[in-house]
């Protein structure tokens, strides 16, 4: 009995030393992962993050598959995202037992101060020594190098990992963009063209009144905009960005549209059109596009969802909103806003100083920067979750399980707990406008137009940035103060002036005064701050 126990040991020694079997799993080098648990939605179907990670689904073992190729497994720490903040903060008071947490709730002086406590490691010098060279070469020659411009510390290391997003257009590195969009469906039912100046604009906005275009008998066709902001699309015909501070990448400097030459021209034109009757004052947008009362708007280029919650009488073509550029003073090219090409996300993950195995994050890092992860994430399984065509052209699948309906028009949920590495292709983006046409030619004829445009302003030159921040570098602490003592007041008072100015409830005759006040609220001051920022990014 005994000598058929010694054999059966070395037996089951010798299986277990095969590939794939316990002992190569006791191999693995587990890695404590602390993150939210999101809740996961497809069709009538909801689970936590948390549920799904342990469904043994097709999509997660694949998940794991991976990360055993890397040497490596994740212990879950997954807590419900509702509770995340409090939790997170908790554990950090009381000692950090993870060695991968997301840190996206904690802001960046909380984060400074666990830096200055050593709690969080450097992650370029763990790529730097353990990468097996994807990680390594993807954050010095590859699109990671933007990462590590923005997130680097005065210290010049980087402590917290974040979301990358490439689009691309032929070839370059290209973001979505976005516009002023007027309703070409009214335009050619007028038998006019689409403007190219802002006087032709107003001649136009007047016309579609004047002939009742909703045929409600009201001249109530209206221009959708946010008279508080100059993200809009028309302050970019006058040469001006679109926020209190932003980037003009043909000068290289941050501005900020207060002391724009043509801000004064800018905002007259605003009045004008206000002054007509021409723009919505009021506070319900969405119910008035309903109403078919809205003559154009500021969206994304692409946007074909708006259109579709646009009752028109019957009879009457389909709504549709088309990309106008008009010029608006001598010397200035009017443009759109575009996303940069490669746009950094907002959620933050870091490694902490408990990690015992910087070995085992070096492999993590290779693995989320593979194009193996990249798939995984953005399709899941070929010919479950997507199919590929002879020419690489990848299709996702809508399946019956939980996960393909979930994938069909969304990432993998690690994304929760792991870095995105998202590709966007822009041309099929805007191409794919022309789906919403159905059998309706009338609309796929104005459809045609929103696409030609979407490609002209994706080649045209790269101007402004549609939001300024996510072009800077992290804030030093220093910095942090001095934004926080400066930006309330002043981007409250740059709002209500502008809006103020706009409904011509203030007079442009005391402009010296409004300057002086913006000044004496630290507008220069925010602006030598931004640019110091962006300065680091160079």
């Amino acid at each position: 009995m005994k000598r058929c126990s010694v054999l059966l040991v070395a037996l089951l020694m010798v299986i277990t030393m095969l590939p794939g079997t316990a002992l190569a799993e006791e191999e693995l080098i587990t890695l404590r992962v602390m993150g939210p648990s999101v809740t996961l939605t497809a069709g009538s179907e909801q689970m936590t993050f948390d549920e799904w990670m342990h469904s043994g689904s097709p999509l997660v073992n694949a998940f794991n598959e991976a990360l055993a190729s890397y040497g490596i497994a994740l212990e879950l720490d997954l807590i419900p995202s509702d509770q995340y903040q409090v939790v997170c903060q908790t554990r950090l008071a009381v000692g950090l037992d993870a060695d991968w947490m997301v840190i996206t709730p904690l802001d960046v002086q909380t984060r400074y101060q666990l830096v200055d406590q050593g709690k969080l490691l450097p992650i370029n010098q763990i790529w730097e020594q353990y990468s097996e060279g994807t990680a390594k070469d993807f954050f010095t020659a590859g699109d990671g190098q933007q990462e590590m411009k923005q997130f680097a510390l005065e210290d010049g290391n980087l402590y917290w990992l974040t979301h990358v997003t490439r689009g691309e257009y032929e070839g370059e590195a290209k973001g979505a963009t976005m516009s002023f969009m007027l309703r070409k469906d009214w335009v050619d039912r007028l038998g006019l063209e689409m403007p190219t100046t802002t006087d032709e604009l107003y001649d136009i906005l007047v016309a579609f009144q004047e002939n009742d275009m909703n045929g409600n008998g009201m001249a109530d066709e209206v221009v959708s905009l946010d008279l508080s902001r100059f993200q809009n699309g028309i302050a970019q015909w006058f040469g001006i960005g679109p926020e209190l501070t932003y980037i003009n990448l043909e000068t290289g400097n941050v501005e900020t549209p207060w002391q724009n030459p043509n801000i004064r021209a800018y905002l007259e034109f605003m009045k004008k059109l206000v002054d007509a009757g021409l723009v919505d004052t009021s506070d319900q947008g969405s119910q008035k596009q309903a109403e078919n009362k809205i003559s154009a708007q500021f969206s994304w280029t692409t946007d074909t969802w708006t259109e579709a919650t646009v009752t028109v009488g019957e009879g009457e073509d389909h709504a549709c909103f088309v990309p106008v550029l008009c010029s608006a003073v001598d010397g200035v090219e009017p443009h759109a806003l575009l996303q940069g090409g490669l746009m950094m996300g907002s959620d933050a993950f870091a490694v902490t100083n408990v990690c015992e195995h910087p070995e085992a994050i070096g492999a993590l890092l290779d693995f989320v920067t593979s194009d193996e992860y990249l798939t995984l994430t953005e399709y899941g399984l070929l010919d479950y979750t997507y199919t590929e065509d002879e020419n690489g052209v990848r299709t996702k699948i809508t399946g019956d399980s939980f996960e393909q309906q979930y994938m069909s028009s969304r990432s993998a949920p690690w994304i929760s707990i792991l870095p995105r590495r998202e590709m966007v292709d822009r041309a099929a983006e805007v191409h794919a406008v022309l789906n919403a046409a159905g059998d309706d030619a009338a609309y796929l004829e104005d459809l045609e137009a929103k696409e030609a445009m979407g490609y002209a302003l994706l080649s045209a030159d790269y101007v402004f940035p549609h939001e300024t921040t996510p072009n800077f570098a992290v804030e030093t602490p220093e910095e942090t103060e001095e934004i926080a003592e400066i930006s309330t007041d002043l981007t409250t008072y740059s709002e209500e002036l502008l809006t103020q100015l706009v409904l011509g409830t203030q007079s442009m005759e005391d402009w010296d005064t409004y300057m002086a006040d913006l000044e004496r609220l630290g507008l220069n001051e925010y602006v030598a701050i931004h640019q110091a920022r962006y300065d680091r990014t160079k």
